[in-house]
């Protein structure tokens, strides 16, 4: 009967999975002797199977659940932020699944920091939150564009996530999935979660935009580091959501008053950069939670946009390298200077002053003098020159003009040294 089915749910194509006996498990786990890590829809227990540490989840008493779970994980296993099934054991009356090990647990136990978590895990910087989000987002936009028809999640949250000895996070839970049929835009969903999306509590009908405003919903926690689940428990008015949480929040607050104080933490003082992704991230997260879902993006929008905001580092980054070069390009500007300055007879020789990029000559008169026509090699006129349009230094010896590249600054003062040796200087 579960074999049936799970062709059925797989439309007759194979699923790269292995089947095991019930015996075989419990030979090998020696009866799933290693403990139970938790119960999420059904026992999860760590044990070793033929030498190797896997996640086995039993779901007791619900069948169409768990092949749910397993055969969308098989048609995602391509992707490398979902969790791999290994196999599938059908000789009870709900599946076993064997998974790939998550060995760094769930991400709601390294966001929603408790006195037990925290002596157990380094708390999580707001990079690797960062990262985490779009990854899991691009997730989410593979599962709403790979397939024929659109597959919907319809339980993204944080204890739907898990990460490997690396912290790279695997999406997993997918009993709730569904996949909108042909020739329609939404589709009945059967499985009612404590939190969803306001379409979905008043019609039941789902699209693609559920899953973004579970991921809007999931963004906000990152910030916040606030359980949903139990602020909706700690809430007076029951019908309070957490975006509107976060909006009552929000008035007449900064962003730093409402972020997991770890994430400020983390450097000591909050970057310009920071606040700017965490701005970013926090207009993103309630723009996708949107109480129109025609207002939301999709998430292979949301994607670009995460891709967009962890470019801001590396743009300050760069542009803070720019600013040394700048001072750099500034001193060296000097140097020749000085250098080229030192040549020149006391009575020629120009101030050490700048001015919106030009040295200014010794005096008014000197700067008034037209270039002489001649140029003497043992008292040159000198001038030097700088052209911000196109980012050159330039040297005058009355009338020859030439960029400084190369040569020495005896070279640079002998007007006969020739103009094609001048070159543009890249800083």
């Amino acid at each position: 009967m579960l074999l049936e089915k799970l062709i059925v749910c797989c439309n007759a194509k194979p699923i790269p999975i292995r089947t095991f006996s019930l015996q075989h498990l419990l030979l090998a786990t020696n009866n799933f002797s290693s403990g139970v890590l938790g119960y999420y829809w059904g026992f999860w227990y760590k044990d070793s199977l033929e030498g190797r540490i896997v996640l086995i989840k039993h779901l007791y008493g619900w069948p169409d659940l768990a092949i749910n779970d397993l055969v969308i994980s098989a048609q995602m296993s391509g992707h490398s932020n979902v969790l791999k099934p290994i196999g599938c054991c059908l000789h009870t009356p709900s599946p076993i699944l064997v998974f790939e090990f998550p060995a760094n647990g769930i991400l709601a136990d390294r966001i929603y920091v408790t006195h037990v978590t925290e002596l157990q895990h380094q708390p999580m910087g707001w990079e690797r939150r960062l990262k985490i989000a779009r990854q899991i987002a691009h997730a989410l936009s593979y599962l709403h564009t790979a397939f024929p028809r659109p597959v919907i999640h319809m339980h993204m949250d944080m204890r739907s996530i898990l990460l490997d000895e690396d912290d790279v996070p695997k999406l997993s839970n997918f009993y709730y999935s569904v996949s909108i049929p042909e020739g329609e835009t939404d589709v009945d969903a059967p499985f009612r979660s404590t939190l969803n999306a306001p379409e979905f509590n008043a019609t039941s009908k789902v699209t693609e935009k559920a899953d973004v405003y579970d991921f809007g919903r999931f963004l906000l926690e990152l910030l916040t580091g606030d359980d949903s689940y139990k602020i909706r428990q700690f809430l007076i008015d029951k019908d309070t959501t957490l975006e509107a949480y976060i909006h009552n929040r929000l008035q007449g607050s900064c962003i730093n008053e409402i972020v997991d104080p770890t994430i400020l933490a983390e450097d000591g003082e909050a970057s310009v950069s920071l606040l700017r992704q965490l701005q970013a991230v926090l207009d993103l997260a309630l723009t996708c939670t949107e109480e129109d879902p025609q207002k939301r993006p999709t998430m292979v929008d949301v994607t670009k946009q995460l891709r967009r905001i962890e470019r801001f580092t590396q743009e300050g980054e760069a542009l803070l390298g720019s600013l040394q070069n700048l001072k750099l390009h500034e001193r060296f500007e000097m140097l020749l200077w000085k250098i080229a300055n030192n040549f020149l007879p006391a009575r020629a020789r120009m101030k050490q002053t700048y001015t919106d990029g030009f040295v200014i000559p010794n005096s008014e008169v000197e700067a008034s003098k037209p270039p002489s026509p001649k140029v003497s090699r043992k008292n040159p006129t000198l001038f030097i020159t700088k052209d911000k349009r196109k980012n050159t230094l330039s040297v005058d010896y009355g009338n020859a003009t030439g960029n400084m590249a190369k040569g020495s600054p005896r070279d640079w003062l002998d007007p006969h040294y020739h103009e094609s040796e001048f070159k543009k200087w890249n800083p």
